[in-house]
């Protein structure tokens, strides 16, 4: 595997996607590490729409790294963990997890995935069903819409 060119990325680059408790920013894609990790940055707003979807990596280690505010983690067999600034959330292949921001604050972290496939499509694909569930619970009985 060839090494990847040096990189510097700005606060203000990178690409944005919403989620329905904030927005994911990539700070570096699987692509541009050529998959050997990728680290994107969590924005949740206070009280921010809920948990995130649970999410499970096959084969795929995932750690989180709150940056400010206060993240709650579920995890399979314990309770729910509220952790603060500084925390650190490891978990290796095959753990289910999911987070939210239960404050009345703004919350950030860190997220670093080895190996870094293309998680873009995934939050992409995320926001896509977020909209359409959003779509068919609000909207469409509004509009008399029945899907056939």
């Amino acid at each position: 595997m060839a090494c990847a060119p040096n990189l510097i990325r700005l606060p203000s680059s990178g690409d944005l996607t919403a989620l329905r408790a904030g927005y994911v920013r990539s700070i570096i894609s699987g692509a541009q590490t050529d998959g050997v990790y990728l680290l994107s940055e969590f924005s949740l707003m206070p009280r921010g729409g809920g948990r995130t979807f649970n999410d499970c990596h096959p084969n795929e280690d995932e750690t989180f790294y709150v940056l400010e505010g206060e993240v709650t983690f579920y995890l399979p067999d314990r309770a729910p963990v509220t952790a603060g600034a500084g925390s650190l959330l490891y978990c290796p292949q095959g753990t289910s997890h999911a987070f939210e921001n239960r404050t009345d604050r703004s919350a950030r972290l860190l997220c670093m995935r080895s190996p870094g496939r293309d998680r873009e499509t995934f939050f992409r694909e995320q926001t896509e069903l977020s909209l359409w569930a959003l779509w068919e619970a609000v909207v469409a009985p509004v509009l008399g819409y029945r899907r056939a």
